[in-house]
């Protein structure tokens, strides 16, 4: 996102409900990080006892301005995508997506409007088109790094639905779906609620294999006590891998020796708890992705970052910024 501003409104992923977005508001900026509430005057009535439970609403989230979890106003009924909003955002955006199908010159936005020529490169230079429909189909396999989840590990994946923009729905296959006899990856409750929405040109997305390549643990469906096997998973899904490419492509080795030596010293989001920024240390090299260490915790802790990540700065970066950095902890045995 380019150009945030302090009260700015954004749509924001509802980190429960992964099926939806809210709207919200930019209340804080450090940096490149900026804390996002939801907008709880604009996002409609809630169960009794909801929103003391939804960490969106009570303390809001800290995320990097390029972060996958924001949109522009908007965006959700330009998609189609779930929007859980009152009626007059709603229409507001209704007002919005009209305007932009149509052409029109003027744009009923908001001053405090976020818009969508602000997120428009958010993918570390990857051409961020919108004429992809005819390359990704509803079906094909991936792998991907879900921003709802540890950070540790791949999941295999499904491409649900080509949305508006350049978005796909994604969603996580799992065993019950296939016990279920649900066709993974197309239209049903279980493997639906639990998608994501991310942009097809987000680095975020592997190709089938990837982690098997470079050693990353890799989550998908074991049916019948028997271990993920990508074969004779797509063989039994009667599904396509996503061809290579249409993913980010894997630096040069030298590159990531060079600029990421092992050992090196930096500092890093914990993207479990972002609001925190830690002492941490260069662990590995995973294809493209940095495996980070957080200093003072052991390998169990460790998480995966693109080596472009806007999420690791510079020794430095927090003292520069006015923004806490996280000691290391004082035993390496203790508890996160």
């Amino acid at each position: 996102m380019n150009y945030a501003a302090s009260g700015e409104r954004v749509e924001l992923l509802d980190s429960r409900i992964s099926t939806r977005v809210r709207p919200a508001i930019i209340r804080n900026i450090i940096g490149n990080r900026l804390q996002v509430f939801v907008d709880k005057k604009s996002s409609g009535r809630s169960k009794a006892g909801e929103e003391e439970e939804d960490s969106q609403i009570v303390e809001g989230i800290w995320l990097d301005e390029n972060s996958p979890l924001i949109f522009h106003i908007g965006w959700a009924i330009n998609v189609g995508y779930e929007l859980k909003a009152d009626k007059t955002y709603k229409e507001h955006c209704e007002k919005i997506v009209k305007a932009l199908r149509t052409g029109f010159s003027e744009v009923p936005f908001e001053t405090k409007d976020a818009k969508p020529s602000q997120f428009a490169n958010n993918h570390y230079g990857f051409q961020n088109s919108y004429d992809n429909k005819d390359v990704w189909k509803i079906g094909m396999k991936l792998e991907v790094l879900d921003p709802l989840d540890t950070w540790k590990e791949l999941r295999v994946a499904t491409v649900l639905k080509i949305m508006d923009e350049g978005f796909l729905k994604i969603a996580k296959d799992d065993a019950q779906a296939i016990s279920l006899g649900i066709p993974i990856g197309f239209d049903g409750h279980e493997i639906d609620e639990d998608a994501i929405p991310i942009h097809s040109s987000s680095p975020l997305l592997f190709p089938v294999g990837y982690a098997e390549k470079y050693g990353i643990p890799l989550k998908g469906p074991a049916v019948d006590g028997n271990s993920f096997n990508w074969i004779s998973y797509i063989q039994q899904t009667q599904s396509i891998a996503a061809p290579e490419s249409l993913f980010h492509a894997v630096p040069d080795e030298n590159l990531m020796k060079n600029n990421f030596k092992i050992g090196a010293k930096l500092e890093a989001v914990d993207m479990c708890e972002p609001y925190l920024i830690c002492v941490a240390t260069v662990a590995g090299h995973k294809g493209r992705l940095l495996q980070i260490r957080y200093d003072g915790w052991d390998s169990s802790y460790d998480q995966l970052f693109d080596y472009r990540s806007n999420n690791i700065y510079p020794l430095g970066w927090c003292e520069i910024n006015g923004y806490k950095l996280e000691a290391p902890n004082a035993s390496i045995n203790a508890k996160k």
